[in-house]
């Protein structure tokens, strides 16, 4: 799971994490499916938690913070973009005056989450870099658990933001506002992400809470009706999500009993049958990650 950023550690590189890290697939196709106020929010609310690990050391320096205050008030409509930009190109400049490899990871971190407000691409700049500086302060040999505790953070925070932040009164800027109508929706990027790259992340998920990669297996099995050989020929295939569930032999008849909250939405009211398929496994995965019995869980 992390063998990527122990691999960029080695080379002293910079940037430990990017958008291809294995670790942050499923947060950045979260980020993908969101609107960009809820991207907004989200990422104004993580760096909250930036701001307050960086000022815990350098309590005189004052530009992030400023960063964040601006872009917030960018993001109202209550100041215009120039003044904004300055004060994070303010934030970014600070990494580079401090020579804190740790600390200013967390200044562009900061940096990246106001700039979430002009291109909603920079939403995920906030974790690279910020995860960047935790395996800087933990070192190569301790930094799983809490890189992995601050995804599965990221991850929660953007479940609360996509379910609570058009139901605020919140005054927006005209540029935040929804997009035109008829404009062409994107398809979700895990539908081509092959299923062999997503499969680890439900065995790390379900093994970090101490259950076991078989009945990972046996939750996919029910699902989608593939055995032991026709599974792992498809793995071997490297297909699709797509096409694992387009060539699932049978979906479980018994998938309507799966019900509740998964990754900000409610898995029985998704329209797309793709996703709901996707999310049905991610529910079933949570479950069993969350220690409910398997009998429970196969319904």
């Amino acid at each position: 799971m992390f063998s990527d950023v122990e691999m960029k550690f080695k080379k002293k590189n910079k940037l430990l994490f990017s958008r291809d890290s294995r670790c942050l697939q499923e947060l950045n196709e979260l980020l993908q499916q969101q609107n960009h106020r809820v991207l907004v929010m989200w990422a104004l609310d993580c760096a909250k938690l930036t701001l307050e690990q960086f000022e815990s050391k350098y309590t005189e320096e004052h530009r992030p913070r400023t960063c964040l205050e601006l872009c917030e008030k960018w993001a109202r409509g209550k100041i215009k973009m120039p003044v904004a930009k300055r004060a994070i190109l303010d934030s970014h400049a600070v990494a580079k005056e401090i020579g804190d490899a740790q600390y200013g990871a967390l200044c562009h971190a900061i940096g990246h989450a106001g700039a979430t407000i002009h291109v909603s691409t920079h939403a995920l700049g906030l974790p690279i870099y910020e995860l960047t500086a935790i395996v800087l302060k933990y070192g190569i040999n301790d930094f799983e658990r809490p890189v992995t505790d601050k995804i599965d953070y990221y991850i929660e925070r953007l479940q609360f933001w996509h379910e609570n932040t058009d139901k605020l009164d919140l005054k927006w800027g005209g540029f935040l506002m929804d997009v035109k109508k008829g404009s062409k929706a994107k398809t979700p990027r895990i539908f081509s992400m092959s299923f062999a790259s997503v499969y680890p992340l439900y065995v790390q998920k379900a093994e970090k809470k101490g259950r076991t990669k078989s009945e990972v297996d046996e939750i996919i099995f029910w699902l989608t009706g593939y055995d032991t050989l026709s599974f792992r020929k498809q793995i071997e295939n490297e297909v699709t999500v797509k096409t694992f569930f387009d060539e699932a032999p049978m979906i479980n008849e018994n998938v309507s009993l799966i019900k509740g909250m998964i990754c900000g939405y409610r898995v029985e009211d998704i329209e797309d049958e793709l996703m709901q398929k996707i999310r049905y496994l991610d529910k079933l995965i949570d479950e069993l990650a969350k220690g409910k019995s398997m009998d429970k869980i196969l319904r």
